[in-house]
Order: C-alpha cells, then structure tokens, then sequence
C-alpha cells in the first residue's frame, strides 16, 4: 500500500486552482480516496474541484474528487470521460489527473509515481483552455520534424490545421468575435511554397474557411433585433457590436502572416483566390 501520507504531499503540491487551502479543504478522507484511487488498476481518472458547502452559498468551500474507471471511459459516451459538474459548466477550475499506461504487472510505487500519473488544472472556459495549450505548446510540436514519413507529416499537418480553425471560431464566436485562423507555418521563400501542391492546396483550405467567416459578417441582417419589444438601446448596441467586429476583422486581414499566405496563393494562381479578395474589399 502507498503511504497515505506520501498521497496527501503529492496531490498537495499539484493543486493549483484558485482558492484552495490545504489545511481547510484536504481532509483524511482525500487522502484515502486518493490513494485508493493509484492503487486500483481500474480507476483511470481523477478530478477535483471546490463545491460551494453551507448556508448562505459561496460562504464556505469543500473539496470534491470524483474518479471514472477505465471500463467507463472507453466503454461509454465521449462526454462522460467528465464528471457531469464540468462538463455542465458548473465546475470551471478542477484539477485532473490521468494514469498513464504502465508495463504489464507494474504497479505504480513511490518510485514511479511522478511519471505514472499526468496532471495539470483548467481555469475558467474550456475551449479558451484547449485553444491557449494548442497554439502555445500542441501546435508548435506538431509543426516541429520528427523523422514521420512524408505523407504521414502533411495530412497530420492538414488536420492540425483543419482542428484549429473550428476551435479558434467556436472559442471566439461564443465571444460575439470573428477571428481568422492563421496557419503557423514558416514560409521563407515564398514563390517555392507555392509550387508545392500540398502546402498550396492546405492554405487554401484556410482561404475557404475564411471565405464562410467573412461570408457570414457582411451577409448578417441589418439588425438581429427585430422584435418588437426591442428598443434604441438594442439597436446602438448591435450596431456597436457589428463596428468592432469588422474593425477587428479589418486589421486581421492586414495582418503580415495573412498577407504572406495570400501571396503565395496569388503565385499558385489559386481559383479561391478572387472571391476572397472581392470580400477583403467589401470589409475595407
């Protein structure tokens, strides 16, 4: 059995979520909970989080930790690898801890623990989470060359590519904003990425892309409150809305990395080209 208190330093040291007080809100009960949970082979995930605990709410905090098996996660719905409270959005800053896969008879030890068991904490919305770790760690490796066969490298590149255009326009349009996506790649000579049919035909995927985002901006209706109980203020404050998106889309197209990717589809003489530019007028 691992030492419980020896499970109690280890997750004392990982919890990094606002508010959280060790000698207020870990109890001995987590320790067992916790230990349990690296002994049992089953138990794939661990999360906690700070439920609000008392009369009036929010006067008081209690640690919760909710585990999910192995069976559970592999065998069920996609969605139920997180405990209802996160996924429902009540829950927005939890620590998670996952077991990584161990040789066969291994069991995790103090001797293996801090590589046995991944970690890290999410604060505040999800897809903002997912999109800061793409952009800054995920996506800088998946650009970087590990010796992969060259067709594996480009569509793994293309589908990087394809993932964060949709996260980067959900994350922001829940934002009332329109944001480009701007592929990453290094592009030094320019007139040579665009005799390579794979890097012309992956940047034109963006260029339709942005094509739809621009599309929907300047096709909205000249206002989206058409109801009859909305007044002046509703009006002045979609129309101040409608000014900043525009203005934001408007320096995102100016944007040199932009321009760099359109220059390059100008030499590949790409046929998505012309309608991009009629919309890029249509913004300034």
């Amino acid at each position: 059995h691992l030492p419980t208190d020896a499970v109690r330093n280890f997750f004392l040291l990982r919890m990094q979520f606002a508010g959280f007080s060790p000698s207020e809100h870990w109890q001995e009960s987590h320790s067992l909970k916790a230990a349990a949970w690296l002994e049992d082979a089953e138990e794939r995930s661990l999360f906690a989080w700070l439920v609000d605990e008392g009369d009036p709410p929010g006067e008081s905090k209690a640690l919760k930790l909710v585990t999910l098996s192995r069976k559970s996660t592999e065998e069920g719905r996609i969605q139920d690898r997180l405990p209802a409270d996160i996924r429902k959005g009540s829950a927005r800053d939890f620590m998670y801890f996952f077991k990584r896969d161990l040789p066969v008879n291994t069991n995790i030890s103090m001797a293996n623990l801090n590589e046995a068991v991944l970690f890290g904490c999410s604060r505040g919305d999800l897809l903002d989470q997912l999109l800061n770790l793409m952009n800054n760690v995920y996506v800088p490796v998946a650009l970087t060359d590990h010796g992969w066969p060259d067709n594996v490298r480009k569509e793994f590149t293309s589908q990087v590519q394809k993932f964060m255009s949709t996260v980067t326009e959900m994350t922001y349009m829940a934002k009332g904003k329109t944001v480009l996506y701007i592929p990453q790649d290094s592009f030094d000579n320019l007139e040579l990425a665009a005799k390579d049919k794979d890097i012309v035909q992956r940047l034109e995927m963006a260029l339709i892309h942005w094509t739809r985002q621009i599309k929907e901006v300047t096709s909205q209706q000249d206002s989206t409150h058409e109801g009859e109980h909305n007044g002046p203020l509703d009006e002045i404050e979609f129309w101040h809305a409608r000014d900043n998106n525009l203005s934001r889309l408007h320096e995102q197209l100016q944007s040199a990395k932009l321009q760099r990717i359109l220059t390059i589809l100008e030499h590949a003489k790409s046929a998505y080209l012309s309608q991009f530019r009629t919309l890029e007028n249509d913004i300034k």
